[in-house]
């Protein structure tokens, strides 16, 4: 992950009007664009998996089955998704809806209600790399010695031997730029073969949090808006 990273945008459109609006108004919230004109091609897109917002102009019911299938998208955290309609639409995956005639006004206004989605959504998932080596003990008192790999709000990564899935982890980690180490339990969610593991945080003192928090938030930066939001 770079030090400042942009969040990318698919947008699915034919109409001129409402492309040029976008276009406009996504440069102005420091967001890339990835353009598609054919819906079936979009699906190939977001396939890539690198997409954080799809904007979709939905003008026959071929759009329909289309966010049906971005809805299914298992990857975390899934992307955003803004539909423009002339008329509500109740389709599975929407997070947005914007109703035709579209004018700069709400235009603005959905995306300032995706790009908070946007940022909530990354800090919880997103992950500063780490290789620290501490001993972590579990409910039953059992220690191992693992090496925390990355970790962000939601979680973290590490390596260790001997963990199962559902495991729950009681260790410390001292990032540098930490003035203290801080307690953290963790439950084991998914396990390699090869020794590589995952953790969601199950517990935390709120005051360890909001240090945590602040570290990340100077370790991992989105790109500021050219506006503000």
């Amino acid at each position: 992950m770079t030090p400042e990273m942009q969040f990318e945008c698919l947008l699915v459109c034919n109409d001129p009007t409402i492309y040029s609006t976008f276009c406009r108004l996504l440069q102005n919230f420091s967001i890339a664009i990835d353009h598609s004109l054919l819906g079936s091609k979009s699906l190939q897109a977001i396939d890539k998996g690198r997409h954080d917002l799809i904007v979709i102009d939905c003008q026959d019911e071929t759009y329909a089955d289309t966010l049906q299938k971005f809805s299914s998208v298992t990857r975390k955290p899934k992307p955003i998704v803004v539909l423009i309609a002339e008329q509500q639409l109740h389709v599975g995956g929407t997070h947005i809806f914007l109703q035709k005639p579209v004018t700069d006004w709400s235009a603005t206004e959905a995306l300032k209600s995706a790009y908070s989605r946007m940022l909530m959504n990354h800090r919880w998932h997103a992950r500063y790399a780490l290789y620290e080596r501490v001993e972590a003990r579990d409910d039953a008192g059992r220690t191992y010695q693992v090496v925390i790999t990355d970790i962000g709000e939601g979680g973290f990564g590490l390596r260790a031997t001997g963990l199962s899935v559902g495991t729950r982890l009681f260790l410390c980690i001292h990032p540098q730029g930490l003035p203290t180490a801080l307690p953290i339990e963790g439950r084991v969610i998914w396990t390699r073969e090869y020794g590589v593991a995952g953790c969601e945080i199950v517990a935390m003192r709120s005051p360890d949090r909001e240090v945590l928090r602040t570290w990340l938030n100077d370790h991992i930066r989105v790109r500021n808006p050219l506006i503000s939001v």
